[in-house]
Parts: C-alpha cells; structure tokens; sequence
C-alpha cells in the first residue's frame, strides 16, 4: 500500500519554485493596475526583480491565474512594476514570481510528465456502479477509464427500498410537455412514461409529476431510475423532484441529473441532498432547470434506495470476458447473462491511471514527494547551461534531486489483485 499526504498542485508548484528561486507572496500593501507591493517577500535592491513573471493565486481585485510581467523593481519600497496592467492589487492578494527563464506553465507541463513518468507503478483502484445488463445483450461499453479489471459482481439484493414509481401509469404532464405510457421503449415492466417536451418549456417548470401514497424515506440514501432521452443532456439541465405537499409546487428536494448521451438508456443513481427531510414524499417529478430544446423523454423504475445495503454477488470469471476493440467492452457469456439477469445492476471493480492535474485545486494521485524531486531535477537539468538562471552547480543539483526521485520511484507499487485482467 501507498501511504502519501495529499498534495495540490499549486502546493507541489510552492515546493518546486523555492528550490528555483520563485516567490510565493502575499501584497502587504494597497497597490494599483500597475504595482504589487510585499515588503516581507522582496529582497534586494533597485531593479531585483525585473523580468520575472507573475501569476496571482488569489485577490480581490485581480483575477485567479491572471499572469503579467515585472518590469521595474524599486527595492526602498519593496515595489514592483507590472505590465500588462491587471486588477488593482490589494493587501492579501496572493501571487507567485518565477526568475527566468520559469513561467507557472511550464512548470505545470513538468508536474503533469513527473505524473506520466510514474504513471505504471500508480495504477488506482476503480469502481463503477449502475452498469445495467438488459434484455438478450451480451457486450457492455463499460470499461471505459479502466485499465485492469479483476472483480464483476451482480446485484442479487437491493436491501432497504422502496418503489416510488413503476411507471406503469401515465404521470401528469407540464406546460408544453404530453405525457403518454410507451410500451415500446423501456427497460423493464410492461412500459415506461413517455414525455414530449416542445421547444420553450419554461426553465425551472416541472415536466411532469407524480402523486404517491405518502412514504417516508428518510432511512434511504439514493433516488433511482431509468432515464432516456432524444437528445443529449448537458448534466443539471434536467432534475429530479420530492415533495411533500402535491403536484411538485414547492420540491424539498431537486437533484440535479447528470449528462446523457442521445439514445440510451440511462440507470442515474442520485445522492439525497437531506434524506431526513424526506419523511413525507407525495408527489415526485422531473424538471426542466434549464431549457435544452424539444426532446422526447421516458423514464421507468423509480426507487428509493438505502445503497449500502445492496448486496452483490462476485460473478465467476469464466462467465466474462473483455473484447478487444477500438472501444473495450466486457461480454457476458450466455451462461452468465442467465446467472446475473437482466435488467440487473453490475459492479465492476479494477485498476486506473493517475490523474494528470488540469487546476491548482486538484489533488496529486501520485506520491507527490517524488512528483516534487522529479520536477526539480528535471527543470536545473534542462536549464544546465541557462545564462538567465541563477542557480550554481545546476547539473549536480539536478543529478542529486534525480536519484532522489528514482529512490522515491521504486518505492511505488500496485497492489494488482488475484485474477486482474488488462483492459
């Protein structure tokens, strides 16, 4: 097992700029469009600083990440010239100033190959729920960010439930919106809702609700169900509603529903905002939040759930396979399909690549000490022979945080279970 602190990536960026010489500040002063003032991080004298490059990480005035260039230093008042102009500086503004020939993007690039470099010895465990078998089909498209899979199981016990809706009686529609029972298109029962939506329907009115002898759900943690839909869905377009008084007029609950592609079906399962507020549910609908365009609509199955008390049962490896193809997928044998049965939830559980980080906010999935000495060795390494960098004995140093990084390298491992399979 690998043990490491969690890191971001404008931490493990702090720690590489002050092996090189960066600043990470903070203003202690009011400046303006055009100067930046910190009398506890600027040293030296007139024109110290010219040249560098400036990148704010937070501020009232300036914009997060905005970047622009120091172009005069004034050392008696600990004040810095910037150009291009930016938000007007403030005290507590925070900011990072690299010396030539740095910039925060390069640095990044560096972070993310440090991540690259190690990607094979971190593998992370993934898991996936509400993968749906249905009717005679044999091949899933569910593999997809998964590079190993070594444990497919079967839901053989839902646990603490409560059916809310089966669909099985037309739901009352909304403006601009027909609601219809389909006993063509659906997933499971003898039919789903169908539900017309012309172009127009008001945003943030409900399409169409359901009335429901009161229940209380309090004691579950999910809403479930099947949703399908003629065009794709951009995520918290469409939501789900509970309500306890009737017709959905006022929801204690809307969960926002995440984005689907056109033409399939999707099994959501949607995390309760405060399940126990939801003691008294008589009416639950779906709403139009934002207004995506005409679109027909079916849903069907709709549960209230308690997921951690789901049982699941490993399905024997010689009832699945993976396929090779330019999209991997797992295949069911026929013999499998029997076991599990369809529509039944499947989980499926493996290996996946670290994250190469795209924000200063996100965490480093690999050890990010050694993402840190990498990233140092690498940068003196490259700028060996840089005039504009001042950093003495660069190819030593760059040696030395190098056999640090390999030392740290070999110390990461996967823990790759019995039965693992590649993607």
């Amino acid at each position: 097992m690998n043990i490491q602190q969690s890191r971001t990536r404008l931490q493990i960026r702090t720690s590489i700029g002050r092996a090189l010489g960066a600043i990470f500040g903070t203003a202690t002063a009011t400046g303006s469009t055009t100067t930046l003032i910190d009398d506890l991080s600027f040293k030296g004298g007139d024109d110290e600083h010219n040249g560098k490059m400036v990148q704010f990480n937070s501020g009232t005035n300036v914009t997060v990440g905005e970047q622009t260039w120091v172009t005069d230093y004034t050392g008696a008042t600990w004040t810095a010239t910037l150009a291009p102009a930016v938000g007007a500086t403030a005290i507590a503004d925070t900011f990072e100033m690299w010396p030539r020939p740095f910039k925060p993007d390069d640095i990044n690039d560096v972070i993310g190959r440090a991540i690259i470099e190690a990607t094979t010895r971190s593998l992370l465990p993934k898991e996936t729920v509400m993968n749906m078998t249905f009717g005679t089909q044999l091949e899933y498209e569910w593999l997809a960010s998964f590079e190993t899979l070594h444990l497919v199981e079967y839901l053989k016990s839902t646990g603490i439930n409560t059916l809310l809706a089966d669909c099985e009686t037309v739901w009352t529609a909304g403006a601009s919106v027909t609601s219809s029972l389909d006993t063509s298109v659906k997933r499971s029962g003898e039919s789903s809702v169908k539900l017309v939506v012309a172009a127009g329907a008001a945003a943030g009115a409900i399409l169409a609700y359901y009335p429901i002898d009161e229940v209380d759900i309090s004691d579950c943690d999910k809403i479930e169900f099947d949703l399908y839909s003629t065009i794709a869905q951009t995520a918290n377009y469409l939501g789900f509603v509970l309500d306890d008084t009737a017709a959905c007029v006022s929801p204690i609950e809307t969960l926002g529903i995440p984005a689907m592609t056109a033409y399939k079906w999707y099994r959501h399962s949607l995390s309760l905002s405060t399940p126990n507020s939801d003691t008294a549910i008589i009416s639950i609908g779906l709403v139009n939040t934002t207004d995506a365009g005409a679109c027909t609509l079916w849903i069907g199955n709709v549960r209230a759930v308690n997921s951690k008390t789901k049982e699941f049962v490993e399905l024997n490896p010689q009832y699945w396979s993976i396929v090779p193809s330019s999209t991997r997928k797992l295949r069911l044998e026929n013999t499998g399909l029997s076991v599990t049965g369809a529509p039944t939830e499947v989980r499926l559980s493996g290996l996946q690549l670290p994250t190469v980080m795209t924000a200063d906010t996100e965490t480093c999935e690999v050890d990010p000490e050694f993402v840190v000495a990498y990233s140092i060795a690498y940068l003196l390494l490259m700028h060996a022979n840089a005039k504009a960098f001042d950093v003495n004995d660069r190819k030593s140093l760059g040696e030395l945080h190098m056999a640090v990084a390999e030392k740290k390298k070999s110390q990461i491992t996967n823990n790759i279970p019995d039965g693992t399979r590649v993607v």
